[in-house]
């Protein structure tokens, strides 16, 4: 019991309907640098146990650019990423991404789905 108590104080709480938002379990609202930042967040956290596909992320969020400039639009929100959750909450290689498992987090989504709101 004490474990799930120190485990739960532990997680990042991430607000997926209505406004987005991400918060710290140390330091509170974390503001992210643009929207592209919260919507990769979002995609990652409804994906959380298979991640997505890097040409997937950036295609989705930057469409009517080139595929280089997605992929360094991607590139580019990714280390803003690590910045702002830590250097290990995102893993990846050259064709996928996901949240880390050791980044712990609830969202507003899974609570909707567990207490049949969806």
């Amino acid at each position: 019991m004490a474990l799930q108590k120190i485990e739960l104080a532990h997680r990042w709480k991430i607000r997926l309907y209505g406004e987005f938002a991400l918060i710290s379990p140390k330091s509170g609202v974390v503001k992210l640098a643009n929207r592209k930042a919260e919507a990769l967040v979002a995609m990652l956290a409804v994906n959380r146990r298979q991640g997505v596909s890097r040409a997937y992320a950036a295609e989705t969020l930057w469409p009517a650019k080139s595929i280089e400039a997605q992929s360094q639009s991607l590139r580019q929100v990714l280390t803003l990423l690590r910045k702002a959750l830590g250097s290990d909450a995102i893993i990846g290689g050259r064709s996928h991404c996901q949240l880390s498992s050791s980044f712990l987090f609830d969202t507003d989504f899974e609570s909707a789905a567990s207490s049949g709101g969806l």
